[in-house]
């Protein structure tokens, strides 16, 4: 993320030394295709260094990445029996819907 940023910086950056430049003299012209060759140098710096995540960081994704896979499992079980208590109760409904009609028809002949 860092890197991002100082990228977006160096961008900004390049762009404020370009307005510069189009209102610059030819003497001052030089000064800055300089610097900007040196901004261009520092910016292939940080694109060659590698993002380390500091060790107490990546601890706390890890168990933030071990928590999330723990709810995961807990909400497929969770959805798992949700699953089967519906199909009980429909089962049920059914059931109940038969011995209703059965109820009715014995009372239809009586």
């Amino acid at each position: 993320m860092s890197c991002v940023m100082n990228e977006m910086q160096g961008n900004l950056v390049l762009l404020r030394l370009l307005v510069q430049l189009l209102s610059m003299k030819e003497s001052s012209f030089f000064s800055v295709v300089s610097r900007l060759g040196d901004l261009e140098k520092q910016i292939e710096t940080l694109h060659l260094k590698k993002s380390e995540m500091p060790h107490e960081k990546e601890e706390l994704l890890n168990t933030a990445v071990y928590r999330v896979d723990a709810l995961e499992a807990e909400f497929i079980n969770t959805k798992k029996a949700l699953h089967e208590a519906l199909m009980k109760q429909e089962e049920l409904l059914g059931y109940i819907d038969r011995q209703e009609e059965a109820k009715y028809k014995r009372k239809k002949f009586c």
